[in-house]
């Protein structure tokens, strides 16, 4: 479902935006202050100055993503950013200056956003954490004043702390009108009414601030015409035991609770603390409040309600997203994330940071979320199972350092076994194929039944029809294994087939598109580039285009960002238009197409009840 951030913001929101994207941040980046003179080293200079640049792009999308999650848990971060840059204007008025690094530290005193960063019990008042924080910066060693230019320093600070109290006071009266909270309202009263409903936020104040809005006196009415339902909160500020309480009366069935109906929770609010461990199959509805930047959550999320002795044919999931500002949005986080990028691609950030990133693949992703691409779940239930060092990599450490790499390597391909499995039968094929690159392999894993000829290819799914005990009996079931085989190298062949073809065809259009198309607009206002070659180049910019073109489309765009040639950016789009056009191929390389004779078994087993 949508909602608009726009009204949300009463006509604010374009002013916000930028407002995030001017603000300065200094204090997180003080070798931007250095003096050139008092530098000894330029490559630690340049290090250090990159990796403050990297830390600033983090906290500003860190603030973006508070935007889109609700009212409440931006004007919060804005207090605290507030809060914390008044501090350190404080000590550069007192002629006191720390380093970044030592003064980020204290950000944690100032600014606990992120669910898993706070233990229950830990959150401190708004002075209790100033205290902290002043208490702390003492502590620390001071730097050399005469290095630093404190002119520009001080300036930039105070720049800062006027912008972040403008947009505080100006976004106070928002709450009172809030768009998506309304929307979500009128999905519980309508289409959801009468039903058991988990809506899941990022953040602890979002999901503090939802509750507190559905449950507070001004809901009055809203809860009598609904039916008056018991609505809870759920988060790491609950301990461990009365988190169990709260399922079980949110899930008695699932949690073997005895609960008296009226006695039940009807609608639970929860931040990701539930993402795993917990089975809440009597609920058969989620709502994501707020977008799920990491869209390894969403099957998490997906997981505590979907699971086996669901009473529910199907589950419901619905994502809020912003209407007309998803874009903007989205174009915005990206550029931040590119810097970010471009920062760690020369070594400049600590690893530890790595995670803050908005990968370009999460934009694609919350774009096929918006647009209810129904295999985005499965996909990325694949990647999170086993992309990450879970689940498969544990065992096979496991497997390595009991049997030996030598033992496993030694193993010649096309062996098979076979084990048994209640319900089931198929079979298990697992093939290679070399990347098109020549950089590796490619692995597939299949499991077809024999019955059905269905095709499974989650990998997730598969590992646990093929798990087993090192002293688990082998069985090899009848299964016809040549036919089984061929249906599943043509389904291997025809998948690839279908993923080029979506590669070769994309429907959206890349915002680095539109950004240049804007600019060239702007160009047509200034009189610089001549009007009908641009309409042209605006129009081709305007259709969908291959990851060819969109690469050399970036690098034209950074490079007039870098020179601001209008006349070379219109030149570089009508070679693009001339080289891709819809009247040429694309440019994408059909060359490294799957082959049949590419694929080699590795391994297959049967699996029989």
């Amino acid at each position: 479902m949508t909602y608009s951030l726009g009204a949300t913001y009463s006509g604010l929101y374009d002013e916000i935006v930028t407002a995030i994207d001017h603000l300065s941040l200094a204090p997180y980046k003080l070798e931007s202050y250095r003096k050139p003179e008092t530098v000894l080293d330029k490559q630690d200079h340049e290090w250090e100055q990159g990796r403050e640049q990297g830390f600033v792009g983090i906290f500003k999308t860190r603030f973006l993503k508070r935007l889109e999650s609700s009212v409440e848990a931006f004007r919060l971060s804005l207090h605290r950013a507030l809060t914390f840059e008044s501090t350190y204007l404080d000590y550069l008025l007192d002629r006191k200056v720390v380093s970044s690094r030592d003064f980020q530290k204290a950000m944690r005193y100032l600014e606990r956003d992120a669910e898993d960063e706070a233990e229950p019990g830990s959150v401190a008042d708004a002075l209790d954490a100033v205290a902290e924080a002043k208490a702390h910066i003492e502590s620390l060693p001071r730097v050399d004043l005469n290095q630093y230019d404190l002119r520009k320093l001080k300036h930039d600070v105070e720049a800062d702390v006027t912008l972040l109290r403008q947009l505080y006071d100006r976004t106070e009266p928002l709450a009172a009108s809030d768009a998506k909270l309304e929307a979500l309202r009128e999905l519980l009263a309508g289409p959801l009414k009468g039903r058991k409903v988990l809506v899941f936020s990022s953040f602890k104040d979002t999901a503090r601030y939802v509750h507190r809005s559905l449950t507070n006196a001004s809901s009055a009415e809203w809860l009598k015409r609904i039916g008056q339902p018991t609505i809870r909160r759920i988060d790491s500020g609950n301990h461990p035991s009365e988190r169990g309480h709260i399922l079980g009366l949110f899930a008695p069935v699932a949690n073997q609770a005895e609960v008296k109906p009226e006695d039940q929770i009807d609608v639970l609010v929860s931040t990701d603390v539930l993402s795993e461990g917990q089975n809440l199959q009597d609920c058969g509805v989620i709502i994501n409040y707020d977008l799920t930047w990491n869209p390894i959550r969403l099957v998490q999320r997906n997981g505590r309600i979907d699971r086996i002795g669901s009473p529910h044919e199907t589950v419901e999931i619905f994502n809020m997203f912003p209407e007309d500002e998803l874009e903007r949005l989205l174009r915005l986080l990206e550029r931040l994330s590119d810097r970010i990028s471009q920062i760690d691609e020369l070594g400049l950030l600590d690893a530890s940071v790595l995670g803050e990133l908005v990968h370009p693949r999460t934009f694609n992703t919350i774009r096929r979320i918006r647009d209810e691409d129904g295999r985005v779940l499965d996909e990325e239930e694949e990647r999170a199972e086993l992309a990450g060092p879970e689940t498969l990599l544990r065992q096979l450490k496991e497997l390595l350092n009991r049997e030996g790499k030598d033992a496993l390597v030694a193993l010649p391909n096309g062996i098979h076994s076979g084990l048994r499995r209640d319900k089931c039968y198929g079979m298990f094929f697992y093939f290679q194929a070399p990347r098109p690159d020549g950089s590796g392999k490619r692995h597939f894993w299949r499991y077809v039944d024999a019955k059905t000829h269905e095709i499974i290819d989650n990998r997730f799914r598969i590992a646990q029809l093929i798990a087993c005990q090192p002293d688990e009996p082998r069985f090899i079931g009848d299964q016809d294994v040549f036919l089984l085989q061929e249906q599943v190298i043509d389904h291997i062949l025809r998948s690839e087939k279908e993923t080029e073809a979506k590669a070769a065809a994309p429907k959206t259009v890349d915002p680095t598109q539109q950004a240049v198309a804007e600019e060239l607009k702007n160009a047509l206002r200034r009189g610089t580039v001549d009007r009908e070659a641009t309409k042209a180049a605006i129009r081709y910019l305007g259709q969908p285009m291959g990851r060819f073109p969109v690469k050399r489309l970036k690098a034209s765009y950074g490079d007039w960002s870098t020179n601001r040639d209008d006349g070379a950016l219109l030149t570089a789009v009508q070679s693009l238009a001339a080289d891709f056009g819809k009247d040429r191929p694309d440019g994408e390389s059909r060359a490294g197409s799957l082959q049949r004779d590419e694929l080699e078994l590795i391994c297959f087993e049967y699996v029989s009840k």
